[in-house]
């Protein structure tokens, strides 16, 4: 960034957001010691340049330790640069993919044509390649064999089966024009709660009634009773402190907290899972959002759906199907089951023999790390899901072992290509000790359930055109049909690995997960891992489509986004806080801080990871950093 006033200028980098410059403060060096100034103060006593746009915060270009404050209005953005620090919003996210995105044949010809120009491999190069050194690249894509999963049969209530499109998707309207039954529904008493600029207003009580019809369209049973509903008033300029004043987020935090709290105890009891509607901004803020979810969880202790105000009142509109959408996340979080795998669709090895009913646990793991410009020291985030039940679609946001006999198949997400060998010496035998352990608390001396290990992610650089046109997805832009497998050529002979697109792509070229199989006790064939993969993309809770990747990994991902909410003032690096990081020690290695730093937010609730009700319970209370009463719940979802 670009600095420019009357008696300076210079090029720095942004590091974060400040308060404004009457509120921010640095400490000064003068002749006669060191003295606490505002930064107006300085600029206009100082350096004789007035802030005229002083609402606007102040932009460290200095450090974090030593942050340097420049007033917004005398800093400009140079241009042609990667942005690699700063959270784009919804709207900024949208126009960069826009932007970016290319038609899967454009950017097979870029790659063929200007990719091999920049690295020197075509015309002239290519035959001093072949003179020289004795070596010919090709520059066109290597051509390799490929197969087609088969579509799986899915299931909403009383066995209704659905039609799913080429696209890997389906909708909840029925054959004879209504909503289908959620597989299992759940009874449901539900308050509202808007977070905005307008007040509440008749259209919006009237569309409170219209959000109960669809819930109870698709099985939900809601209580008819009057709903209370509350309406917290936040304008641009709070939104915008939000992001940079702690003492607004506290004052923020503890009103939301007030409003929750009404509304659950509004809310009769009976028979009838509570949770709260919320209506949030249109534009999405991130920052109202995480303070919306972080509430609701960790304090209140209540489940929330939330969608914007635009989506809100479409409800019975063009964007009616928002609301059916709505609906299967409220009933997955309130313990419903929306829609499931036909059992035969599932291998046998892992249906139990009696009533060939699935048997078998799967568990999701994933790792969130933090962002360049985080607080030194922030912890990663792990979060392990697995499900409980026989529907493949119940992922409670804690392990447990399932049954005597039972297997266990892991999805393992987060995991670089270096780091494949130290899961397999390292994590799997953790695996393993927590079976034994668990077999000795329990006294079952012959338990220990097979266990087949999958490692998924999509952080690669594979991308597959397709050679025929009858392969291409309908309404794809050129991507290939959904369930396209790629199982040799291009993978190892070392052990079982292959790429899998089970989804329909929305924009640009469809990218493929790719999975390795690192432990198999089971004995799947490749034939059932490769299928058993890609049926269960399909039991998504809260979609109704193929995700991109196994559910229990994608499920996991979730659960690591939510607790990213929980810290999300150290992930985006601000320094105005209550309670920061201690510094690090020299000789102290970035992974022993880190592991401190982590340590020490499970201890001391003042850096928000851990509840000081928690800490006055003592060492059998819930130490998860969510409230006990969403226990065995997927309220992240």
């Amino acid at each position: 960034m670009r600095w420019k006033y009357p008696k300076g200028e210079g090029v720095g980098a942004f590091v974060n957001f400040g308060l404004p410059p009457m509120e921010q403060k640095f400490i000064m060096k003068t002749d006669r010691g060191e003295k606490e100034i505002t930064v107006l103060e300085y600029f206009q006593n100082q350096q004789g340049s007035p802030i005229t746009k002083q609402a606007l915060p102040t932009v460290n270009i200095g450090f974090i330790k030593t942050p340097i404050w420049i007033p917004a209005e005398f800093l400009t953005i140079e241009p042609n640069q990667v942005c690699r620090k700063t959270e784009l919003n919804s709207t900024e996210r949208g126009r960069l993919v826009n932007f970016s995105v290319k038609r899967p044949g454009f950017n097979a010809k870029l790659v063929e044509g200007e990719g091999a120009n920049i690295l020197g491999i075509s015309g002239l190069a290519k035959a001093n390649f072949r003179k020289n050194i004795g070596i010919e690249i090709a520059c066109e894509p290597l051509k390799i064999p490929a197969s087609f999963m088969a579509t799986p049969k899915m299931l909403y209530k009383r066995n209704d089966s659905v039609a799913i499109s080429p696209q890997a998707s389906w909708n909840l309207t029925n054959g004879s024009g209504g909503l289908r039954k959620f597989r299992e529904s759940v009874h449901a008493i539900v308050g509202f709660i808007k977070i905005g600029k307008a007040p509440l207003n008749d259209k919006f009580k009237r569309k409170t009634d219209q959000v109960k019809s669809v819930f109870e369209s698709h099985g939900i049973q809601v209580s008819r009773q009057d709903s209370p509903m509350k309406y917290m008033s936040v304008n641009d300029r709070q939104s915008q402190q939000l992001h940079i004043d702690p003492r607004i987020r506290e004052m923020f935090s503890n009103h939301l907290q007030n409003l929750l709290a009404e509304i659950v105890k509004g809310l009769k009891t009976g028979n009838g899972s509570r949770f709260i509607f919320m209506v949030l901004p249109n534009d999405k803020d991130s920052w109202i959002y995480a303070f919306a979810k972080r509430v609701a969880d960790r304090v209140v202790g209540v489940h929330t759906v939330s969608t914007t105000e635009e989506n809100f009142l479409s409800i019975g509109g063009r964007h009616a199907s928002i609301m059916s959408n709505v609906a299967s996340k409220a009933n997955a979080k309130l313990g419903g089951i929306n829609h499931f795998l036909d059992q035969k669709c599932i291998p046998g090895k892992l249906r139990d023999p009696r009533t060939g009913r699935f048997s078998t646990m799967i568990v999701g793991a994933d790792v969130s790390h933090s962002r360049p410009n985080s607080a030194q020291g922030t912890p990663s985030i792990n979060a392990v899901v697995a499900t409980v039940d026989d529907n493949l679609g119940f992922y409670p946001g804690s392990m447990r072992l399932q049954r005597k006999n039972s297997e266990a198949i892991f999805y393992r997400d987060g995991v670089a290509d270096s780091q494949y060998e130290a899961v397999r010496i390292g994590e799997i035998p953790q695996i393993k000790k927590a079976c034994a352990d668990f077999a000795e608390a329990k006294k079952l001396p012959s338990y220990m359930p097979k266990v087949t290990f999958v490692i998924c992610s999509k952080r690669h650089k594979k991308r597959f055109y397709p050679v025929n046109p009858k392969d291409t997805c309908p309404r794809s832009e050129g991507s290939f049909k959904c369930g396209l497998l790629v199982s040799n050529y291009i993978t190892s002979r070392c052990q079982p690995e292959f790429y899998l697109q089970s989804h329909y792509a929305l924009k640009g070229t469809a990218i493929p997960a790719h999975y390795i199989v690192l432990l198999n006790e089971i004995g799947l064939t490749h034939e059932e891992i490769f299928k058993f993969t890609n049926n269960i993309c399909y039991v998504f809770p809260r979609a109704t489509k193929a995700v991109s990747y196994a559910t229990p990994a994608y499920m996991a991902d979730l659960m690591c986004a939510r607790g990213q909410l929980y810290i999300k003032e150290y992930l985006d690096g601000h320094t105005n806080l209550d309670c920061n990081f201690p510094p690090k020690s020299r000789g102290t290695s970035d992974l022993n801080y880190a592991t401190n730093i982590a340590q020490l937010m499970e201890k001391d609730h003042r850096y928000g990871w851990i509840l000081p009700v928690q800490l006055r319970d003592g060492d059998d209370a819930w130490r998860k950093p969510w409230s006990k009463s969403l226990a065995e719940s997927m309220f992240y979802l």
